[in-house]
């Protein structure tokens, strides 16, 4: 060991941490990420039949319960930057599933819709994402699951910057 370094310090890229930190920093939010990205594969590999994405399903349920919404909002209600909603809506634009309008007083205001071309793709999806929900369910046997995930980002939400959008 090099001399004025602990025993009981790692190196994360650049800085140095205690091993405490280590683990309930960097284990923790890895394992949160590995689970995410778990989770995101084992709902695109049920909707890849219907050439869907989990984001893309996302997007396009979130648009069905409402009649048009600016994109502002939908990336609220999604939890997701506008920058990357808006990558992700010029591909559902260009298969015909959303319809995205340039305001008419302000061009830099763009208003986002289902198609009906869309609709019906999540008609078709729909089934496959429940069955999906109640398989998850099932093996993660829990019946809270909903609520304590949506306590979380409540909490985050809450913790999180006040001067960021939520």
């Amino acid at each position: 060991m090099r001399a004025g370094r602990s025993k009981y310090c790692f190196r994360s890229r650049s800085r140095f941490m205690t091993s405490q930190m280590h683990e309930t920093g960097d284990l923790f939010f890895l394992g949160i990420m590995r689970a995410a990205r778990k989770l995101t594969r084992y709902f695109d590999d049920g909707l890849h039949p219907v050439r869907l994405t989990s984001g893309q399903f996302c997007i396009l349920a979130s648009l069905n319960s409402a009649q048009s919404i600016s994109i502002t909002p939908l990336a609220n209600r999604l939890a997701m930057d506008r920058t990357t909603l808006t990558a992700a809506l010029k591909r559902l634009q260009r298969e015909k599933l959303v319809s995205v309008v340039v305001g008419v007083n302000d061009n830099r205001c763009r208003t986002v819709s289902i198609t009906s071309s869309g609709r019906r793709k999540l008609l078709r999806a729909l089934p496959i994402w429940a069955e999906k929900c109640r398989a998850l369910a099932g093996i993660l046997q829990a019946d809270d699951l909903f609520e304590d995930i949506q306590e979380i980002g409540s909490a985050l939400s809450k913790a999180s910057d006040p001067n960021r959008i939520h």
